[in-house]
């Protein structure tokens, strides 16, 4: 078993501010949370409540061989300027363009928190199409919304500073070879042949001479 992590690679729109520069991602795609060295973020500036949203593509190191999702792990880390002000933000994964895989938090906490879910139908989602033989193209769609308690409270905020999914995985290993054997006028496949040498059934490991003593089977490979 293994864990592959997906995180921002590019913009595909960002309404956001960026703690620095102009690129989003770069602010929220660290491999372990830095707190408000680097983040994205909504000022709250009046007290009718605002929403902002941006939208990120993700991505990391997929494997080359056949592989199986097990487990599928959703992920953002925010926090609000202070209990002055009504936040909540969410984030809606997608695979393909289709499905709305979303974690939220209705109150967001003045520390930063790992808002995070595990996601079953995100599973199902990513084996179809990797056994498809399409490779998963997956966006995470970030919403914050906030407002001030009162107009005479000072300015607040809400931060951002990271958003990735975590898929568990085990690869598939492939037949090399198979037998098959004719049965009531049907072939039915066999991955593995036994023997009985000596009243023992042992694992007939040399396909090659199998086909030589019995012409009942045939070889797939």
């Amino acid at each position: 078993m293994a864990t592959l992590t997906l995180r921002p690679i590019s913009d595909a729109s960002l309404s956001h501010s960026c703690s620095a520069g102009s690129s989003g991602y770069v602010m929220i795609n660290e491999s372990s949370s830095d707190g408000d060295s680097t983040y994205i973020y909504q000022s709250l500036t009046s007290t009718n409540s605002a929403s902002l949203s941006s939208t990120f593509n993700l991505g990391g190191s997929l494997p080359t061989s056949k592989y199986n999702v097990t487990a599928a792990r959703l992920h953002f880390y925010a926090r609000d300027s202070d209990n002055n002000v009504t936040s909540s933000a969410s984030v809606a994964f997608s695979v393909n363009g289709s499905g709305a895989y979303t974690v939220s938090a209705n109150s967001l906490s003045t520390r930063y928190s790992d808002y995070s879910i595990s996601d079953a139908n995100m599973v199902s989602a990513m084996n179809a199409i990797l056994n498809s033989g399409d490779t998963p193209v997956i966006t995470a769609s970030l919403r914050t919304t906030g407002k001030k308690s009162s107009n005479n409270k000072s300015n607040g905020y809400i931060r951002v500073t990271q958003i990735y999914l975590e898929l568990d995985y085990e690869e598939i290993v492939e037949e090399t070879s198979a037998i098959y054997v004719k049965e009531n006028n049907s072939w039915k496949k066999y991955s593995a042949a036994y023997k009985k040498n000596g009243g023992v059934w042992s694992l007939y490991s040399d396909l090659g001479t199998l086909f030589e003593e019995n012409k009942h089977y045939v070889k797939a490979n």
